[in-house]
């Protein structure tokens, strides 16, 4: 199921502006190991949203620019753990883009692979560290210290 591009869409296009989450500090980090995007992406933690929703069971982190400055800026990045709140190991989604959405923009994109999620009260800490189906090395971090339940 790829439901987690369709939700940071929705999340990019309301919730930002909407969100008490933007208030905050939450941490992001990309690291993109190979290819033409490789670096380092420290994101603007003010505008890093954080949520947990137990009805979904997801717990996801999402940031967006509407207006990247060129075809090689960050332009979205989100993160998705599936089923959170249950025991064991985690999984999830991971997508992020390069360039504006209405051209040919940079996707990398992994699905359903292993993560790390570690919850203690209003705050999470996701990581996952692994490479797209092209073998383009991904790390992403973010430590969302205010998450809102919904």
């Amino acid at each position: 199921m790829h439901y987690f591009p369709k939700c940071l869409a929705v999340i990019g296009a309301g919730a930002i502006a909407a969100s008490p989450v933007c208030a905050g500090s939450n941490p992001f980090v990309v690291i993109i190991g190979s290819g033409p995007m490789a670096g380092t992406y420290n994101l603007p933690a003010a505008a890093v949203i954080c949520f947990h929703s137990a009805k979904q069971h997801v717990y996801t982190a999402a940031w967006k620019d509407f207006s990247p400055a060129s075809a090689k800026s960050i332009a979205e990045v989100g993160i998705q753990v599936a089923n959170p709140d249950a025991s064991g190991p985690k999984v999830g989604d991971v997508r992020i883009a390069f360039g504006d959405s209405s051209k040919a923009a940079t996707v990398y994109e992994v699905y359903r692979q292993p993560l790390s999620l570690t919850v203690s009260g209003k705050r999470g800490d996701i990581a996952f560290q692994g490479k797209t189906k092209d073998g383009v090395r991904i790390s992403v971090t973010v430590s969302c210290t205010d998450t809102t339940e919904m």
